[in-house]
């Protein structure tokens, strides 16, 4: 008996250990944000600050000017403004998040922002690339083309790390090519999903997911910031039509493809079309 007992501790010490620990689910730090704000839709971490987090509340509102600190411990009220969406930076050690986009900048970055109606869901979808820039889509962002006429392109902006400079992504803006097939763009749904990879070079790869482009067919459209180059991919069936209600872009992801050359930097979009083939959906690659 002595020698199985010792014939077990040898074994047992050649076997690897899994060490656990225990999640605090009693009294855990609690961050919310603005009333009815939808505020937890999306979330991300930095990728230059150790533990801070940025999160995406599609009903928050957008103020023309810097609002004050929202802290999950204060009754501070938020000053007025367009329930359109916003993100929020929640820095590590405290209890305050503090909204991070104005109106006055994203009208100044997208050239029909006057155009544009309430309720766009602006911070649905959030990214931080590797050096904290953030990129954020509304893809319900609507624009009042006539009297009785109206898109649903959704659109993109892209934040600086000091949130100083703010760009917008154009993909879905109308041109000759996608007047055709519903025209094209009208129901774009841009950044309805995004994914994004370090390219191991001068910046990095976002994918937009735009699901309801071409009749809801879908497409992704791939932004290499470093070349300023801008890649299309569209759902098409084998005679170029595209084929409706597929919602190509519904979800979007890039990985590396698999070589043993360490400068090899070609990558492999995934993208989900999940009411294709009859609604039994399809993963479609890209390379």
């Amino acid at each position: 008996m002595f020698f199985m007992l010792l014939f077990v501790l040898f074994i047992s010490s050649y076997i690897p250990v899994v060490k656990t620990f225990n999640l605090d689910i009693i009294s855990p730090g609690l961050r919310t944000g603005p009333s009815k704000s939808l505020f937890g839709f999306a979330v991300v971490s930095s990728s230059t600050k150790q533990q801070w987090a940025y999160v995406g509340a599609p009903r928050a509102l957008l103020t023309r000017q810097r609002s004050s600190i929202v802290s999950s411990n204060s009754t501070e009220t938020i000053p007025v403004g367009r329930v359109f969406g916003n993100i929020f930076e929640c820095p590590n050690g405290t209890d305050e998040c503090r909204p991070i986009l104005i109106e006055n900048e994203l009208s100044q970055a997208m050239p029909s922002f006057h155009t544009v109606l309430d309720d766009a869901w602006l911070g649905s979808s959030l990214i931080a690339t590797s050096d904290d820039s953030l990129v954020t889509c509304g893809y319900r962002l609507m624009r009042n083309i006539s009297i009785d006429r109206y898109d649903t392109r959704g659109a993109c902006f892209k934040v600086s790390s000091d949130h100083q400079d703010v760009s917008y992504y154009d993909f879905c803006e109308q041109s000759s090519e996608t007047e055709l097939l519903h025209e094209g763009s009208a129901l774009c749904q841009s950044g309805l999903s995004l994914a994004y990879i370090p390219s191991g070079g001068r910046s990095d790869i976002i994918a937009f997911g735009e699901p309801g482009a071409f009749q809801w067919s879908g497409r992704i459209e791939a932004d290499y910031s470093d070349t300023l180059l801008r890649q299309l991919y569209a759902y098409k069936s084998a005679s170029s039509t595209p084929l409706p209600y597929s919602y190509l872009g519904y979800s979007v992801l890039i990985i590396k493809s698999k070589s043993r050359d360490i400068n090899d930097r070609s990558y492999i979009f995934i993208a989900s079309a999940p009411r294709a083939s009859n609604g039994r959906g399809e993963i479609r690659f890209y390379t």
